[in-house]
């Protein structure tokens, strides 16, 4: 009985090692846990109350599913354990993210390089603190060849040292989807190297003077810190909707903007 035992405990020690919550590597926490999180395998968990994200990994505007996307999330500007990696239909699924959090999740995808010269990293911006679990939501992952055009439109070979690039869509009505057209942006803060485009929807794209129906605009050159983008349209011209962001330098941020 007590070899039974001896074995038995043996089992189980030899269980433990290494044991707990096991997540892709990808995702594993590095170093300590923040505070109010337990270590808990390669990984840490939250001590509270928690809510799930789901959704699918799609390239921007083309709409490809993404195979293999980390998806790591933010506290807005602030990493936190929760992350997952997509299938290959696109599909992610996050838990484990504090009930409340304002999240900004970070996509990357392959080893491939951006037309930066740097790892595809963009950033896709939920909206708000969640309280709920959400679903269908979808991840927007920027190719490199996309962000190669979109240095095209831009004009430049790269962006001004310690600055980034924002690109998005005017949303009018987000179940249709229909955009907002005739609208202008302007970020705040900016400098003097920042730029503003508007493109046109159709291949391959054209630079316009405002939004055409496909809503879209992209920021150049934006210094790296927290921002406000707002939306201006109509006569007089007036803001009709705006949403806060990070810039990380030599990276593409997605900020879409809801029409109030």
């Amino acid at each position: 009985m007590k070899k039974v035992i001896g074995v038995m405990a043996l089992v189980v020690m030899l269980g433990c090692e290494g044991g707990g919550k096991k997540v892709p590597e990808e995702c594993a926490w590095k170093g300590d846990c923040p505070s109010g999180w337990t270590k808990d395998g390669n990984t840490c968990v939250y001590n509270g109350e928690t809510v799930s994200i789901e959704g699918t990994v799609k390239v921007y505007v083309v709409g490809t599913k993404v195979d293999g996307a980390v998806v790591k999330i933010m506290d807005y500007n602030t990493l936190i354990p929760p992350c997952g990696v997509s299938d290959s239909e696109g599909s992610v699924r996050i838990e484990g993210i504090p009930k409340g959090t304002d999240v900004t999740a970070v996509v990357s995808a392959g080893p491939e390089k951006d037309a930066f010269g740097n790892p595809t990293y963009y950033f896709h911006f939920v909206g708000g603190p969640i309280e709920n679990d959400v679903t269908e939501e979808t991840f927007v992952h920027i190719s490199a060849s996309l962000a190669s055009m979109f240095l095209g439109i831009l004009g430049m070979e790269g962006i001004e040292p310690d600055h980034g690039v924002v690109a998005g869509l005017i949303i009018e009505d987000p179940s249709q989807p229909k955009y907002v057209e005739g609208a202008t942006v302007a970020i705040s803060p900016a400098d003097d190297f920042t730029k503003y485009f508007y493109v046109s929807g159709d291949m391959p794209p054209k630079l316009l003077d405002k939004t055409d129906s496909s809503g879209t605009f992209i920021v150049g050159n934006a210094p790296p810190r927290e921002a406000v983008i707002t939306a201006y349209a109509g006569t007089p011209t007036a803001p009709i909707g705006s949403t806060k962001l990070v810039i990380y330098e030599n990276s593409v941020a997605i900020a879409n903007i809801l029409k109030k």
